[in-house]
């Protein structure tokens, strides 16, 4: 043990002696380990870790193709309502179709004061496609989907619910309005 210790005092004296090549060390060990933790962090997310649904690997995305898009992502789309409708109707590969929106900033009348929240807008059959259950209350199912805007129903977050309301099991019913 003294042994390591006289290495550690000759270390650090030598240290001192050349601030230059000391800073020049720990920035490119911080640097290292800054961008190989980045880099794992996104394989790992994007890779290794999978959905937190009931059958990830049978999951697919479906999206049409606009020969007249000029847009600079390409010409694939998302697919339209009734297209969806018209897939769900005719399907005889998937088990089940679900279609969702891409998330949009809404502004949600919790309480005194709105809050900016984001927001998906998803079909009745989209959680039961993904075979997720909800920690409180429910979700809405494709009976709720019959009648466009028939049934206002909102599913929180568990972050957002947590965040907003300190994981309350009285939010369940209460009225929340998204945009006005």
């Amino acid at each position: 043990m003294e042994r390591f210790w006289k290495d550690v005092r000759f270390a650090l004296r030598t240290f001192r002696r050349s601030p230059a090549f000391t800073a020049a060390a720990v920035l490119s060990l911080a640097l290292g380990i800054g961008v190989n933790t980045a880099i794992f962090t996104l394989i790992n997310t994007l890779f290794l870790n999978s959905l937190p649904v009931d059958r990830p690997s049978e999951l697919v995305a479906v999206y049409t193709v606009d020969a007249k898009n000029t847009s600079p992502f390409g010409n694939l789309l998302q697919v339209s309502f009734p297209n969806y409708k018209d897939f769900r109707d005719r399907n005889t590969v998937f088990t089940g179709l679900a279609a969702y929106s891409f998330p949009v900033p809404v502004s949600a009348s919790i309480g005194p004061s709105p809050e900016q929240l984001f927001c998906e807008m998803v079909t009745g059959d989209y959680f039961q496609v993904l075979g997720v259950r909800a920690a409180r209350g429910r979700f809405f199912g494709p009976e709720d989907d019959r009648v466009p805007g028939a049934s206002p129903v909102l599913v929180l977050s568990h972050s957002a619910w947590q965040r907003r309301f300190g994981g309350a099991a009285d939010v369940i019913g209460r009225t929340i309005a998204l945009n006005g």
